[in-house]
């Protein structure tokens, strides 16, 4: 029988490291940034589909199947029920607006300012929301599950209260169950 040096194993083990991992190892990377990080203009409008997306407007229920919401002012825009998968709202003014029930599945929420936002049973799952601004807003039963929240601002306690599982936190850990 072949004797096994000490080297013999450390090689093993490197090699079969990359093998090693979690669930939330799917989402080590955020979802892309390809647009400029400055902040929407107040009243920043934009046709999406036909439709306005400017302050007040109401894509309830919708689907919005990568599309791009970012720098837009959205204030008090009603998304409630709205489906954003693999979409962009990324350093818009959501200030005040009506998420009810919305999922954010793998989109991309970088400095997205969601203050004061109705969030209640919205999922972002895989989301990518550095930097965001969640102050304010209403996040009873929010799921941000396998999410980036790097530097993200919340409310001083409320973490305690979301689904969180695998989530990458504003101080950079991972959250564990």
């Amino acid at each position: 029988m072949p004797k096994i040096t000490r080297s013999a194993l450390l090689i093993a083990s490197v090699v079969a490291l990359p093998m090693v991992g979690t669930a939330c190892e799917r989402y080590k990377k955020p979802p892309e940034t390809t647009y400029s990080t400055d902040f929407a203009e107040p009243g920043a409008t934009r046709d999406i589909d036909g439709k306005i997306a400017g302050p007040g407007a109401d894509f309830s229920n919708m689907v919005l199947k990568g599309k791009n919401l970012s720098q837009l002012d959205l204030t008090g825009a009603n998304f409630s029920g709205t489906k954003f998968d693999h979409s962009f709202v990324s350093a818009s003014i959501l200030v005040g607006a009506n998420f009810e029930n919305a999922k954010f599945q793998a989109s991309n929420a970088y400095r997205a300012d969601f203050t004061d936002a109705n969030l209640k049973n919205a999922s972002f799952l895989g989301a990518n929301a550095e930097e965001a601004i969640f102050t304010g807003a209403d996040l009873t039963n929010a799921d941000f599950s396998f999410s980036f929240l790097l530097n993200a601002t919340f409310d001083e306690g409320v973490l305690d209260t979301l689904k969180l599982n695998g989530a990458r936190m504003p101080d950079g850990t991972v959250h564990k169950k």
